[in-house]
């Protein structure tokens, strides 16, 4: 009996020594350790915070906070804004030089009138309409309306009867929208044929109109930086 009694007095001893014993070794371990708080200017130190690069996105040299065109053509030289640098007689934009180009173009309206009239029938309306709406956007300067007609009747009456005509052409565009001070009209009468006037097929050519256009286009010059 005495000595279950004393077998489990020293079994209840061990286990409060082991308890004991791993209660001081956590404790131990935990004044061992060192925790590590994350801070942003701890993490810093030592190292440079670096200004983001400014790009140069027409590559000329010339950073986008000083550049004042932005879109000059690769090559050409510019100056400390950024602006091609151009030569006398032409101009600047954003994308470099140009030059005013004055051109002349004859365009054939393809309108036919029947002898002796001066009348525009409907069908060559419709072309006419065309016309004036391809050169809304063009560069005009001027317009200029030539009529023409075959060989039947003197010359004179020929010459009247083609600048009618012309006048004709001329008030229909203006009709449709192009201004008046751009528009002129004359009278060539049978002074140049396209087609033969022994022919009904050809004098029916030769009674004809044409627009003379001239434009003031705006051409680009570069020069190259080496």
């Amino acid at each position: 009996m005495k000595s279950k009694k004393a077998f489990y007095l020293l079994l209840t001893s061990m286990i409060v020594v082991g308890l004991s014993s791993v209660t001081h070794a956590n404790e131990a371990i935990q004044s061992e350790t060192t925790v590590i708080e994350y801070d942003e200017e701890i993490a810093y130190v030592g190292l440079e915070r670096k200004t983001p690069t400014i790009l140069d996105s027409d590559q000329d040299g010339v950073t986008l906070d000083k550049d004042q065109c932005r879109s000059t053509p690769f090559g050409v030289p510019v100056d400390e804004q950024g602006c091609a640098i151009c030569t006398e007689g032409t101009q600047r934009d954003d994308l470099g030089c140009y030059r005013m180009v004055n051109e002349t173009k004859v365009i054939p309206l393809h309108i036919k009138f029947d002898t002796d009239s001066v009348v525009i029938k409907d069908s060559y309306k419709a072309k006419i309409y065309q016309f004036v709406n391809m050169l809304d956007s063009a560069p005009v300067e001027k317009i200029t309306i030539e009529g023409h007609t075959d060989s039947v009747g003197n010359d004179a009456y020929n010459k009247d009867l083609s600048d009618r005509r012309a006048k004709e052409v001329a008030l229909a565009m203006e009709n449709f929208g192009i201004a008046s001070d751009k528009l002129s009209a004359k009278g060539y009468g049978e002074e140049k044929p396209v087609a033969d006037n022994d022919s009904k097929d050809g004098r029916m050519q030769n009674r004809r109109v044409n627009a003379v256009v001239e434009l003031q286009t705006q051409v680009k010059v570069y020069s190259v930086r080496l």
